[in-house]
């Protein structure tokens, strides 16, 4: 299992699993994180909905309390479980309960086994449960990360074009200037002067 580097990428983790679960295929996680709308908490729900849906992947959000969680039938497993720890939240893996353990995949650390303190001393009573899409996205509209990476390469080498020419045109100015002011202002050449003003306007 892979581990995350961005805090924000937990709920990304958690969907790679679960189409990895559902399709026997690894996603590569920059697929996902190319179409991610990131917020200062991290992708909001109805974000990671819409990247799910393009993976033909679809999910629904319940509150469930311990009570509830512990009645929930064995082939509902594994689910998405929302943790809050120090006001933040966190999603991680549900795998299966077995004689009073959880197991969870955490995409901070891993597998864990967590005993009943350690899993409802986080646990925010929300839990999501992924599916397939019953009519799968045919035409998949992800924008593909080496698409993406070419496209940016070459912005790149338009922006270091426009910016060799700020500063071909910035140390060009003051001999311009210099021009101007001792050649044709002095010579009163008309033309040339208001060709000048042009070309300093533009």
């Amino acid at each position: 299992m892979e581990k995350q580097f961005d805090s924000r990428d937990c709920s990304l983790y958690v969907l790679k699993y679960f189409y990895n679960h559902f399709y026997s295929h690894n996603v590569n996680i920059n697929d996902l994180k190319i179409n991610a709308i990131y917020s200062d908490s991290g992708i909001k729900l109805t974000d990671l909905h819409n990247i799910a849906t393009n993976f033909n992947l679809n999910f629904d959000a319940f509150n469930c309390n311990k009570t509830e969680l512990l009645r929930l039938e064995k082939n509902l497993f594994p689910l998405g479980i929302i943790f809050k720890e120090n006001n933040e939240y966190h999603m991680v893996v549900l795998e299966k309960i077995k004689n009073d353990k959880y197991y969870i995949y955490d995409p901070l650390y891993g597998k864990q086994k967590l005993n009943e303190f350690d899993f409802y001393s986080k646990f925010s009573e929300k839990i999501i449960y992924f599916s397939k899409l019953k009519n799968e996205v045919k035409e998949n509209k992800i924008k593909k990360f080496d698409l993406n990476f070419k496209n940016l390469f070459l912005y790149k080498i338009i922006y270091f074009i426009f910016l060799l020419l700020e500063v071909f045109l910035t140390f060009m100015l003051p001999f311009f200037n210099k021009f101007v002011f001792d050649q044709i202002i002095p010579n009163f050449l008309k033309k040339e002067l208001f060709l000048s003003f042009i070309v300093i306007a533009w």
